[in-house]
């Protein structure tokens, strides 16, 4: 008689239970010809999804369909990475311009990432072009139809040669009104200005509830702003508070600049704004015309008595450059430039130039004082 071992006894049920299982497996499975269950689950998840399924190109790739930026809804921006706030702003703004006429349009909705933008636009299918008017110049062409409906009675804009331009910081209703600009459009244009305050780009004007975005495009040559009379914001005197007030910039970023400022010794030129930690580009481009430096505010390092953590301290300088400028200054003391100091390169010298002072005391007898270090 056969006799096995545990071992052996062990490993013969393991296998008759896989074959038991294979066996069985068609009878546990579905009929492989009733599909109505995959079916309806593709269908579910098409109708959830941004785009239609993906398909191949010719390389073997997987090709992603283009998508409407005036159809598309919130939940599916958030399937291409749009956090829900900015998608459900998204399709609120939109609403309320009646529909996107081009890139421009979805570049004013406030907070959305520029970079996400140039990622996506070119996956948005315009339904006739960039500026989708149908062809009879009527409404909006998207497949959304109250936007449709809403601008189904206006007429293409054809600017008339008699038209003069206009300062739109200091035009009434009537003379918005002489551009084309519908009357509720022109009141609510001359509202919006007193409570935001005035305008410093005619492009500002894409902001104002349901305005004929197509319009402003074509007026922007007779949309003049005199930019003398605009009020400036002195970054290298303004407190906290008043850098609170622009556009895009709060409590954090403020108190960023205003350390920023004070380890620099203040702005050269307002540019060095975007030096800041964390100020987007897009914040950068609307507080820009809003901003200036007044140069006469630095505070300088002197050059010529300052000591090794002086030079460390600004935030220009490293610490192998301060130790570079500190013996630099002891082996050449007094010293008036670093046009002489080696290795170093015109650009950081340009860069640091406005931040030193190399002025020095002279004695009664003529001789060049020494520094508090003293050469050695």
């Amino acid at each position: 008689m056969w006799q096995f071992s545990s071992e052996e006894r062990r490993g013969l049920t393991i296998w008759c239970l896989c074959i038991l299982s294979i066996s069985l497996t068609p009878l546990l499975l579905p009929d492989s010809n009733d599909n109505t269950n995959l079916e309806l689950l593709l269908k579910t998840w098409s109708q959830d999804t941004l785009v239609m399924p993906s398909k191949p190109n010719k390389g073997g790739a997987l090709e992603i369909d283009s998508y409407d930026p005036n159809a598309v809804t919130a939940k599916q921006l958030q399937h291409r990475g749009l956090p829900s706030f900015i998608a459900e702003r998204w399709v609120r703004f939109r609403a309320a311009k009646g529909g996107f006429s081009n890139v421009k349009d979805i570049q004013s909705i406030f907070g959305i990432d520029s970079i996400w933008i140039e990622k996506e636009r070119d996956f948005w299918n315009w339904t006739e072009s960039d500026s989708p008017k149908e062809k009879n110049g009527s409404a909006l062409n998207t497949k959304n139809k109250k936007h449709t409906a809403q601008y189904s009675d206006q007429k293409p804009y054809q600017p008339q040669k008699t038209l003069k331009p206009i300062d739109i910081n200091q035009a009434d209703a009537s003379q918005f009104q002489k551009l084309g600009f519908k009357k509720g459009v022109a009141h609510r244009l001359i509202a919006y200005r007193k409570k935001a305050g005035p305008f410093y780009h005619p492009e500002d004007l894409y902001a104002i509830y349901d305005i004929d975005s197509p319009l402003v495009r074509e007026l922007i040559p007779f949309l003049l702003i005199d930019t003398a009379r605009l009020p400036y914001l002195d970054i290298n005197s303004a407190m906290q508070t008043e850098l609170e007030s622009l556009p895009g910039i709060g409590p954090v970023y403020a108190d960023r600049i205003v350390k920023f400022r004070d380890a620099l010794g203040g702005f050269i030129q307002k540019e060095q704004l975007k030096e800041v930690y964390g100020i987007p580009e897009s914040t950068w481009i609307r507080i820009s015309p809003r901003v200036r430096s007044k140069s006469n505010e630095i505070k300088k390092i002197k050059v010529n008595s300052a000591e090794l953590k002086d030079f460390a301290r600004h935030p220009y300088i490293d610490w192998n450059l301060a130790k570079r400028l500190f013996r630099y200054r002891e082996q050449h003391y007094p010293i008036s430039s670093l046009s002489g100091m080696h290795g170093l390169s015109e650009e950081k010298i340009d860069q640091l130039s406005p931040y030193l002072d190399f002025s020095h005391k002279v004695m009664s007898d003529g001789n060049v004082a020494l520094s508090s270090e003293g050469p050695k």
